[in-house]
């Protein structure tokens, strides 16, 4: 009974703050905005940084690839574990009248893939070049937000997100 209430009032502050953030969108300025930066975590730029990094300082660049690869296989292993586990239907399967700004990737919300890539990518990076570490807190936590205000996680799939990409870094840095 209490844990029942205790997640019914998580549930009803979700809601809440998902419609805060979501309310915000058709803009067309802040929606081309947040759908930029929710792209910008789709992948690629993790890759193409890879890269610029080798190329920049390569023996950093192998050990930053290196952890890497490690952190970033973790985080899909256990982000697929507990999207299955959890199968939280997305914001716009529950809340009637919302429409997403961008496909989802998949069917359920929790976590948030994009923000674990990007706080995983952020703190690693951080590790490895400390001067770039604010912009990419930023950016990261811009990732989070996004993801709300285009409709397909709740806040608490992005918190959830940022703790595995965060935790999956540093696991990343351990195998130095």
């Amino acid at each position: 009974m209490i844990k029942r209430i205790w997640l019914d009032n998580i549930t009803r502050w979700d809601v809440l703050l998902f419609r805060i953030i979501f309310n915000r969108n058709g803009k067309i300025l802040l929606d081309r905005l947040f759908l930029m930066i929710s792209k910008s975590a789709d992948g690629y730029l993790y890759a193409i940084t890879a890269l610029l990094f080798f190329l920049i300082e390569p023996q950093t660049g192998n050990i930053f690839f290196t952890s890497a690869v490690f952190a970033f296989g973790l985080k899909v292993t256990l982000y697929l574990v507990i999207k299955r586990w959890v199968r939280r239907k997305r914001p716009f399967d529950n809340i009637a009248g919302i429409r997403f700004l961008i496909a989802p990737p998949d069917q359920f919300s929790f976590p948030s893939g994009h923000t674990a890539g990007a706080f995983l990518f952020a703190v690693l990076c951080g590790h490895f070049f400390p001067i770039i570490s604010v912009p990419l807190l930023i950016w990261s936590t811009l990732v989070g937000i996004s993801r709300v205000y285009v409709g397909v996680h709740y806040p608490t799939d992005v918190l959830a997100g940022s703790i595995l990409g965060i935790l999956c870094a540093k696991a990343g840095l351990l195998i130095l």
